[in-house]
C-alpha cells in the first residue's frame, strides 16, 4: 500500500512540514461511511484511493454538507460524487498546490479571503513529493492556527496583523455575536445546511428568543446525515441530545482571555473543540464566537469583490465545422458570426448618468391586462396548478447517450431548448444535459465529438445520473413546492441543475415519462396558478406563497448591476464565456467600451478578425464602466449554445462580430429585453412567459439599467415565501 496522503503544518524551518495523517476512504465507500469516519477522526478531510491505494483526490466535509443539502441518495459513493463533479480530483486542471518546502508566507494569502456571508472556505492543496506524485493533504485555517499555538509560526503574526509586542485578547479576532451566523431553535435540518455552507466558518449560534442556546456546526451535520434525518425535521432538539456533542459551556471562553489560551484551544489534537463562544467576562452572556478562519482572516479586506472583465485572450486558430460541406476543416476565426448576414442596431441612450436607485416602491396586487388575463381563464381551470400541467405543454428534448455533445447542442438549437435528458440504448435515464453543461464544454476546451456518456462522467457534468432520482418531483406537487426545491440548490451556488429538475409525468415511475422542469415553467406556473386562484379563490397554502411573492417587485427580487458580469464589445466571445462560468451565472451586460458607439460597433466600423487589447483604464474607471457604462445588450448561455453548434470557441471573435451575426430573432435589444424596477414578479413573469425570455433587464424611472431579473430569480422569491422568508434581506 502507499503512503498515506498527509496533512501539513508550519515548522520553525518557514517549510511546511508532514504533522499526521489525513484518513483514507475507498472511491466505493458510501458517503454516510465518510461522515462516520469525519466524526470519529475529528478531521474534515479524507484521502480518496483507488482500488491499488493510490491517492486520486480529496473529499471534504463539505462535500457531506453538499450533497445532504442536494438530496443525493444515502446510497451514494464517494466515486460517484466525484464523478458528478463532487470533491477535488488530483489530476483536475487548473488545480491550486504548492510544494512541501514553500515558506508558508507566501501561501498564506490564498487562505487569507475575507469571511463573508456565501463564502467557501479557502483551503490550498500541498504537493510533497512531486517526483512521486501527489502525496499531499490540505492547509487549511486550522493548520496555520495550530502552527500559531505551537510557536513554530511567529514571523506569521506580523502579517496577520498580530504585532509581537501587543497583548492580544479573544475580542480581537472574535465575530461579535450580532455578525455572526444565527438559527432560530425551531430550524429545519435543510436551514441548517443551507446556513452551514453559507458561512465561512461553518458554524452558527442558536437562538430561542433572546437566549442563545448553544451553537450548530458541522459535527452536528454529519451526524444528523449518518442518522439519515430528513430535511424537514425540526432539528435543535435531536442534535442538541447527540452522543458527544460539547454544551455550550464546554466551549466557551472569556472574552478578555488571552488569544493565545483561545489558540491552544482550537488546536489542540485531543479535543473535538472547533469553535469557541466568547462571553462577557463574569457573565454567561455570549458576546461573539471564535474561528480558525476568524483568525487568519482577521486583516482581510471586507469590500465586496469586483466582477472580472472579459479581457480578450488572443489564439490564432480553432477547428470549426462547415455546415455547408458537412464536414470538419480547420479555418481562422474572425471578427463576423459564422453566420452574419443581417446587421442589427442597438437602441441606447447617448448619455451616460450616475445610478440613482430610490427606494422600492410599495407593495401592489399585480393587475394584468383584461385581454391577457382572459386568455389565461379560457376553459375550466383547476384549484390548484401542478407540475405535471406545466410540462405537458412543451415537448421535453432527449437524447441518447451515444450522441455527441455537437449532436445534442444541434438539437437543443433547433427545438429552443435549454436542456436535454439523456436515455441509454435500453431507455433507462442516464443523466440530463443542460445549457450550463454546453457553457463548460465550451470553457473548458472539450472537443466536439465528446460523446455524451463520457461527458456525464466527468468532473463538470451538472446533473449526472445518480442525482436524477433526487432531483425528481411528483407530477402532483404544486410549483411552490418545486420553488423551494429550486431555490435550496441555488441559494449557495452549489447545486447541480439549480436551473432544471425532473418531474414524472406520469404515476407509473417509469423512466420514459420524465420530463424537465425549467426555472421559466415555474415562472409560467405562477402566471396560471393566480389566474386559477381569481376564478376559484381557492388553492391553499401553496397558491398563497404564489399570490405573495407575485406582489413583490422586480427591484426586490433583481440582481443589482454591481454583481452581474459585464463584457465591452471589443471583448473576446470566449472571455466573456469564461467569466459567466467562473461567476456561475447565465448572463453578461455588454457595456460600452472606450468612444466607440453602438452603431458604428455593429455597422462595422471596429477592427475585423481581431480582439482589441484591453483598455489603459485604473480600477475606478474599470469599476464605474461595470456598474454605469451604458448597457447594450446581452450575452447569455443561449449565445453559448449556438457558438457550441458553430464550432466557434470565440477566442478571436469579438462579442460586436458576434451581435452582427444574429438576427434580429436571435438578437433582442435592450428596450425588448427592460422591465421597470417597480413592477411586480407577475408581470415580469407574464413578459418572460410571453416572450421566452430568461432574463430581463431592470430599468429605473430614467431607463437607466439598474439590474437583472432572471426566470430563476422568480423561482427564489417563490420559494422563499413557500418556506415563509421574506423576512430576508434581499425582500425586504
Amino acid at each position: 500500500m502507499s503512503s498515506q496522503v498527509k496533512l501539513f503544518l508550519y515548522p520553525a524551518s518557514s517549510e511546511l512540514a508532514d504533522q499526521g495523517a489525513l484518513p483514507r476512504c475507498s472511491a466505493q465507500l458510501p458517503l454516510r461511511e465518510v461522515a462516520k469516519l469525519f466524526l470519529s477522526t475529528g478531521q474534515a478531510a479524507g484521502c480518496v484511493v483507488n482500488e491499488l491505494g493510490d491517492p486520486v483526490g480529496v473529499i471534504t466535509e463539505d462535500d457531506i454538507l453538499q450533497s445532504y443539502v442536494q438530496g443525493a441518495p444515502w446510497t451514494t459513493t464517494v466515486g460517484q460524487w466525484m464523478r458528478g463533479g463532487g470533491g477535488v480530483a488530483f489530476d483536475a486542471p487548473g488545480l491550486e498546490k504548492t510544494r512541501s518546502e514553500q515558506p508558508l508566507r507566501e501561501a498564506l494569502p490564498s487562505l487569507r479571503q475575507a469571511p463573508s456571508r456565501r463564502a467557501a472556505r479557502p483551503q490550498l492543496l500541498v504537493e510533497q513529493q512531486p517526483s512521486a506524485g501527489y502525496a499531499g493533504g490540505l492547509l487549511s485555517a486550522r493548520s496555520i492556527v495550530q502552527a500559531l499555538a505551537e510557536g513554530q509560526a511567529r514571523d506569521l503574526l506580523d502579517l496577520l496583523g498580530l504585532c509581537h509586542s501587543t497583548r492580544w485578547s479573544v475580542k480581537d479576532v472574535m465575530e461579535p455575536v450580532d455578525q455572526a451566523p444565527m438559527l432560530r431553535a425551531g430550524f429545519t435540518i435543510r436551514e441548517l445546511l443551507q446556513e452551514l455552507l453559507a458561512s465561512p466558518s461553518r458554524a452558527a449560534l442558536v437562538m430561542d428568543g433572546s437566549r442563545i442556546r448553544g451553537l450548530a456546526t458541522v459535527a452536528d451535520a454529519l451526524w444528523a446525515f449518518d442518522q439519515q434525518l430528513s430535511h424537514t425535521l425540526e432539528a435543535w432538539n435531536r442534535l442538541a441530545s447527540r452522543p458527544g456533542r460539547l454544551a455550550l459551556n464546554g466551549q466557551s471562553i472569556p472574552a478578555d482571555a488571552d488569544l493565545t489560551q483561545a489558540l491552544t484551544a482550537l488546536a489542540s489534537p485531543d479535543s473535538a473543540t472547533r469553535h469557541l463562544v466568547a462571553m462577557e467576562p463574569g457573565t454567561s452572556n455570549v458576546v461573539g464566537v471564535v474561528s480558525p478562519e476568524q483568525v487568519v482572516s482577521r486583516r482581510s479586506s471586507r469590500q465586496a469583490v469586483a466582477v472580472p472583465s472579459c479581457a480578450p485572450q488572443i489564439k490564432i486558430e480553432r477547428r470549426h465545422k462547415s455546415r455547408d460541406e458537412g464536414v470538419v476543416k480547420k479555418e481562422e476565426e474572425t471578427d463576423e458570426h459564422p453566420s452574419a448576414g443581417a446587421k442589427i442596431k442597438t437602441e441606447v441612450k447617448v448619455e451616460v448618468e450616475e445610478v440613482k436607485c430610490e427606494e422600492p416602491a410599495p407593495k401592489k396586487r399585480a393587475v394584468m391586462r383584461k385581454s391577457k388575463l382572459e386568455r389565461e381563464l379560457e376553459g375550466d381551470l383547476p384549484q390548484q396548478v401542478t407540475l405535471a400541467e406545466i410540462v405537458a405543454r412543451r415537448e421535453t428534448a432527449t437524447c441518447s447517450v451515444t450522441y455527441t455533445l455537437t449532436d445534442a447542442v444541434d438539437a437543443l438549437v433547433s427545438t429552443e431548448r435549454t436542456a436535454a435528458v439523456v436515455f441509454d440504448e435500453d431507455g433507462r435515464v442516464q443523466g440530463v444535459l443542460t445549457e450550463n453543461d454546453v457553457l463548460a464544454a465550451l470553457v473548458e476546451g472539450i472537443p466536439w465529438q465528446c460523446q455524451i456518456s463520457e461527458w456525464l462522467k466527468g468532473s463538470y457534468a451538472r446533473l449526472p445520473g445518480f442525482m436524477v432520482p433526487a432531483l425528481t418531483l411528483p407530477a402532483t406537487s404544486p410549483i411552490a413546492e418545486a420553488a423551494a426545491e429550486m431555490t435550496s440548490l441555488a441559494e449557495d451556488g452549489i447545486g447541480f441543475a439549480c436551473h432544471h429538475m425532473l418531474v414524472h409525468s406520469k404515476n407509473d415511475g417509469e423512466n420514459s415519462s420524465l420530463r424537465i422542469l425549467s426555472a421559466l415553467d415555474i415562472a409560467r406556473g405562477m402566471i396560471d396558478t393566480i389566474a386559477a386562484r381569481a376564478v376559484t379563490g381557492e388553492g391553499g397554502m401553496a397558491a398563497d406563497s404564489v399570490v405573495t411573492a407575485a406582489d413583490l417587485t422586480v427591484e426586490q427580487a433583481m440582481k443589482d448591476r454591481a454583481g452581474v458580469c459585464t463584457c465591452k464589445l471589443r471583448d473576446s466571445l470566449q472571455k466573456v464565456f469564461e467569466t459567466m462560468h467562473d461567476a456561475r451565472q447565465n448572463c453578461a451586460l455588454i457595456v460600452s467600451g472606450g468612444a466607440v458607439s453602438v452603431d458604428a460597433a455593429l455597422d462595422g466600423d471596429l477592427p475585423e478578425g481581431r480582439v482589441e487589447a484591453e483598455e489603459d483604464l485604473t480600477p475606478e474607471e474599470e469599476q464605474w464602466q461595470q456598474e454605469h457604462g451604458e448597457v447594450m445588450g446581452v450575452v447569455t448561455s443561449s449565445d453559448a449554445l449556438r457558438a457550441f453548434s458553430e464550432h466557434l470557441r470565440g477566442n478571436t471573435t469579438t462579442v460586436a462580430g458576434w451581435l452582427r451575426g444574429l438576427t434580429i430573432q436571435e438578437h433582442k435589444t435592450v428596450a425588448q429585453r427592460s422591465i421597470q424596477c417597480s413592477a411586480t414578479l407577475a408581470e415580469a413573469a407574464l413578459t418572460m412567459s410571453e416572450c421566452d425570455f430568461h432574463h430581463l433587464l431592470v430599468v429605473d424611472e430614467d431607463g437607466d439599467v439598474i439590474g437583472v431579473l432572471s426566470a430563476l430569480d422568480i423561482v427564489c422569491a417563490l420559494g422563499a415565501s413557500y418556506r415563509y422568508d421574506l423576512t430576508s434581506p434581499r425582500f425586504v
